[in-house]
């Protein structure tokens, strides 16, 4: 899996570099170069598990065996799936609110004196930050009031519960500080330009 990835990781960047720059796409290009390498890891993990010898035991092909205990499967399948959405929600709504804070893509830097510039990408950033702190602490909150029942939608044993429970106030401070860090990194950049 690390070598497939490793393959796929390399191919990208010269198909990024064709799609964005060659090819005159730009950011459509960016985005298109991604979903290939992602298939492309896909087609080469296909392969690893078909003619590798590490998977000869693993994988048998398709059965109807493939659809036992689905119903289980998809009780986890599906809390997972819609926690990763809000999770990407959450981060997509702070990059979205803060892109329509900012003046710059309208203008002609030429005309904006320098300092009035720097003085209203601070404010940008600092708009952001709040933004992001605030959506930190409301899902960080909601996490911790709900920490109890989280666990019940993966499964109905106490220990199971108890233990989801005991997670969620790390996983609550890790996605606050993701979110911080997602924007002043984001922000960073902004002001270096």
């Amino acid at each position: 899996m690390v070598i497939s990835s490793g393959i796929a990781s390399l191919l990208h960047i010269p198909l990024c570099w064709i799609l964005v720059f060659k090819s005159g796409l730009g950011n459509k290009g960016a985005a298109l170069a991604n979903t290939i390498s992602y298939w492309i890891n896909v087609l080469f993990l296909m392969l690893c598990v078909q003619f590798s010898p590490a998977c000869s035991k693993s994988w048998t092909g398709f059965s109807k065996e493939a659809l036992y205990d689905v119903h289980n499967f998809l009780k986890l399948a599906i809390p997972s799936a819609i926690m990763i959405c809000l999770e990407y929600l959450a981060f997509e709504m702070v990059v979205l609110l803060s892109g329509l804070l900012s003046k710059y893509q309208a203008r002609d830097v030429s005309v904006i004196n320098k300092e009035l510039e720097t003085q209203e990408m601070r404010l940008v950033i600092h708009v952001m930050v709040i933004l992001a702190v605030t959506e930190g602490i409301i899902v960080g909150t909601a996490t911790l009031l709900l920490r109890r029942v989280w666990g019940k939608l993966y499964s109905n044993e106490e220990d199971v519960i108890r233990y989801v429970a005991t997670m969620l106030p790390l996983l609550a401070l890790s996605n606050f500080s993701d979110g911080i860090q997602y924007v002043v990194s984001g922000g960073h950049t902004t002001l270096s330009q």
